[in-house]
């Protein structure tokens, strides 16, 4: 466990707590586009590649490297970064013309997609949800080298609890839907968005905290085998001085 794992979290939930009071009576003015917390969203994902490329140089510069962990690392890196430019310029909530163009061709009518018979909340859900689906699929077919510390995994465990949570807020509450907490709790659009997004933020929070405990502990393996190559460089090289000395 390294310190360092913590920060993300802790700069997440003070991001938000600040632009949720800040907001007063519109707690989620500071939660839309091109807004303090979408941009420092936008930073952490950005952070989130960054932080996997340099898991996957890492991987790669082992004595005995393996392509599919590289590999893994790789895709995780440039994922996060498309996912960093789309929180920015709102590439799958822009999609408008796109989803007519689908719902023209599936002769649906209204707003709604109807998937298997089961009416989709919007388009920009079902995108989202898309990209879970790859994910998660890109985590089974590389479960063999997603071999990740036990805090790491802890985190992404948080991750996924809280980017569940904010699509649950979105779907069930802001867009909608009835919920069995829809009766007990009322609250207005604005807080349910604000909340929606604090807990994408921390999700995302707890993914760049994972993978920076995921990329120390790696480091450390690689330390630990260049010093033990090092020793055995030396070894071998005393009995050849001592010959050399001899004659």
């Amino acid at each position: 466990m390294h310190f360092p794992v913590f920060v993300p979290p802790m700069l997440a939930v003070a991001m938000c707590l600040v632009c949720a009071l800040a907001g007063g009576n519109y707690p989620q003015e500071f939660f839309q586009e091109w807004q303090p917390v979408t941009l420092y969203n936008a930073l952490q994902l950005f952070l989130c590649a960054v932080v996997a490329a340099a898991i996957a140089k890492t991987v790669a510069a082992r004595k005995a490297p393996a392509v599919a962990a590289t590999l893994l690392w790789s895709i995780i890196c440039g994922f996060c970064a498309y996912i960093g430019f789309d929180e920015l310029f709102q590439f799958h909530e822009s999609s408008a013309p796109l989803a007519q163009a689908l719902r023209e061709l599936l002769g649906q009518p209204g707003e709604r997609p109807v998937i298997a018979g089961f009416a989709i909340p919007s388009y920009s859900l079902l995108i989202e949800t898309g990209y879970a689906v790859f994910a998660v699929a890109v985590a089974f077919v590389f479960r063999r080298d997603l071999i990740l510390q036990p805090t790491a995994q802890c985190m992404f465990v948080l991750a996924v609890l809280f980017l569940g949570g904010s699509q649950v807020v979105d779907v069930t509450l802001l867009q909608g839907q009835q919920s069995f907490l829809s009766g007990e709790i009322a609250l207005s659009d604005g807080t349910l968005a604000a909340i929606s997004q604090s807990l994408k933020v921390a999700g995302f929070a707890a993914v760049l905290a994972a993978l920076l405990e995921t990329l120390l502990a790696k480091k450390q393996v690689l330390s630990i085998e260049r010093m033990l190559s090092d020793l055995n460089s030396e070894r071998s090289a005393v009995p050849s001085r001592s010959v050399k000395s001899l004659v």
